[in-house]
């Protein structure tokens, strides 16, 4: 309901009353943090089923008082008590019409996050675009510059093999010449060496029949001095 609404007041000189009435410890200014730290002790947490503190709203017949009690299985031990006073209709209008401020204020705040948040989103996406656009650039340079080195590379690879079967061709051809020119020489060293037999033999003949013919030319002289 917008239009609930209890609001409360209070001076320094009511405060030192009311401290001096309920016992309270702190001072006037230590007041508002130690009452929201108690207000905080009233919500449910992790670590318990329920809070040990409760607070709650109770009408009188004079007055409404907002009241924290700590709850526990002996009994329940009000720490706070404060007299509350029920919102006019004015008190109401500007109740809600600084809620109503403050939501403006945070639905403004909201929005320029939100702006500020989708213009870096919108900068993020276009950088990345063209982060993306020179990745692509350089992935379709450097495929570009992949294909020129294979197509470099099997032309250097077909040239050194066009260049080995060359060079193999000239060394077979090589060797051809070689084993043709030592198969020459050889036949001409073999013809030169028959020859030399041939005329060492005819000259081993001679020799035997010069021989022979000394012999008996030598017999002949032998029988002639032996009849002398």
């Amino acid at each position: 309901d917008p239009f609930f609404l209890y609001t409360l007041r209070i001076s320094e000189e009511e405060f030192q009353a009311v401290k001096i009435d309920q016992s309270i410890l702190v001072d006037f200014a230590e007041f508002p943090p130690r009452f929201l730290e108690l207000l905080r002790s009233c919500l449910p947490n992790d670590d318990a089923e329920t809070p040990s503190f409760a607070v709650s709203l109770v009408a009188g017949a004079i007055s409404t008082s907002l009241q924290i009690v700590e709850t526990n299985q002996f009994k329940n031990l009000t720490h706070l008590r404060l007299d509350m006073r029920a919102g006019n209709d004015a008190a109401v209008k500007r109740y809600l019409a600084g809620e109503l401020a403050k939501t403006k204020f945070e639905r403004d705040g909201l929005k320029n996050t939100l702006d500020q948040h989708t213009t870096e989103s919108r900068t993020a996406h276009d950088t990345a675009e063209g982060t993306v656009a020179a990745a692509r650039r350089h992935e379709a340079a450097a495929v570009q510059e992949l294909n020129a080195l294979k197509l470099e590379h099997a032309a250097a690879c077909a040239s050194l093999r066009e260049q080995a079967v060359q060079l193999q061709q000239k060394m077979q051809a090589q060797n051809d010449a070689d084993r043709s020119e030592l198969a020459r020489s050889h036949r001409d060293k073999e013809t030169q060496l028959n020859l030399q037999i041939d005329e060492l033999r005819q000259r081993f003949e001679a020799m035997a029949s010069d021989k022979s013919q000394f012999q008996g030319e030598s017999k002949e002289l032998q029988m002639r001095v032996n009849t002398l």
